[in-house]
This record gives C-alpha cells, sequence and structure tokens, in this order.
C-alpha cells in the first residue's frame, strides 16, 4: 500500500513537471509567433504607407485615426522606440486577452493628444516597460503617414487601472500594459514634441 502511494505520489509530480513543461513550450511557440506576425504585418503597413510627414495635430478637424485592414485586422498606426529597438503594428482595437497578438488602440487619437495604446509585457509587445525611461522619445506614424513624435516624461504603476487612469489629462500619449511579474498596470506618459 505504501509502496502504491510513493508511485501515485511520483506519477503526479512527472505529470505535473510534464504539464509545467507542455505550458512553457506553448507560450514560447505563441511568442515567436506573434513576433513573425507583428514583423510581417509591419513589412506590410511599412509598403502601403505614403512618404511619412510630420503630423501636426492643429490640422485636423476630425479625430477619427484612418485605418488599414490586413488579414482581417484593422490597424491604426505604427510605434517605432528606436532606442529599444521597437516597431510594432497598432491595432484599431485593444483586447484583454494577455496573449494577445497585437498591441492595440485602448481609446483616443494622436490627433487631439488623447490616444491610449495597450499590450502585453512579452517580449514580442512591451516586454521593454520595466526599462522605458523619462526622455525616452517614440513616434507613432497613422496610417495615413503623419508622424508624431514623443516622449516619456513619467512612468505610472498602479494595482487596479481604471479607465480614468489610463486616459490621464495631462498625457499626449499613453502606453501601458499589466507587469506579469508585480502584478501592476504600467502606464507610460508621453508628451507631444512640438509639432514634429
Amino acid at each position: 500500500m505504501k509502496k502504491q502511494r510513493i508511485r501515485l505520489s511520483l506519477l503526479a509530480g512527472v505529470c505535473l513537471i510534464g504539464c509545467s513543461l507542455l505550458v512553457t513550450v506553448l507560450f514560447q511557440v505563441q511568442l515567436h509567433r506573434t513576433a513573425r506576425q507583428n514583423a510581417a504585418v509591419t513589412a506590410q503597413l511599412d509598403a502601403l504607407l505614403p512618404a511619412k510627414t510630420a503630423g501636426i495635430t492643429e490640422e485636423y478637424n476630425d479625430t477619427a485615426m484612418p485605418v488599414l485592414e490586413i488579414d482581417g485586422t484593422d490597424y491604426a498606426a505604427l510605434l517605432e522606440i528606436p532606442s529599444h529597438g521597437v516597431t510594432l503594428p497598432i491595432a484599431d482595437r485593444w483586447e484583454k486577452r494577455w496573449l494577445s497578438p497585437r498591441v492595440g488602440r485602448f481609446c483616443g487619437s494622436a490627433y487631439d493628444g488623447t490616444l491610449v495604446i495597450g499590450g502585453a509585457d512579452h517580449p514580442s509587445q512591451f516586454g521593454f516597460c520595466d526599462e522605458i525611461e523619462h526622455d525616452t522619445v517614440l513616434t507613432v506614424t497613422d496610417m495615413a503617414g503623419a508622424q508624431f513624435s514623443y516622449a516619456v516624461f513619467r512612468v505610472d504603476r498602479v494595482k487596479n487601472a481604471t479607465g480614468e487612469w489610463l486616459c490621464d489629462a495631462e498625457s499626449d500619449l499613453t502606453l501601458f500594459c499589466r507587469d506579469a511579474q508585480t502584478f501592476e498596470y504600467v502606464a507610460a506618459r508621453c508628451h507631444l514634441l512640438g509639432d514634429s
């Protein structure tokens, strides 16, 4: 009886370890797939975009950002953070799923300084969230080629994010994700750099 319990305990332990390894492998496969998809969409958007021009917020009466559809998903912008080697397509709609395949527009527009972009903290999206610093420069290019430049002026953290917290009135752009280590929401608050 005792030997049978030991065998069952060992078998259960081996099964748990096997399941853990399987989940880890599947997670890594999903991350690589997401990174490949982001790179492919970025290349397609780059090929479709007209020549980039300076985005001047005063020129827009309508805050609706144009979209380009690729493989059934509407994209509203390209996000570039040169200091972190990041270029990401921004879907027109944000998805709450942690393993969402894309970064998305939570709300707002680049045209009126209310844009909020959400992603996950894994390497194929906002894996840089713990490293982003004050004065980090980034650009958002809309699907008409207008490019807006921003600089991070503050990084906020909170346990429970609300829409009001995300849509900070002092920011022209907010990038946010949930830190998988601390389970806090991280928001990089950015100011528009003049009329880029």
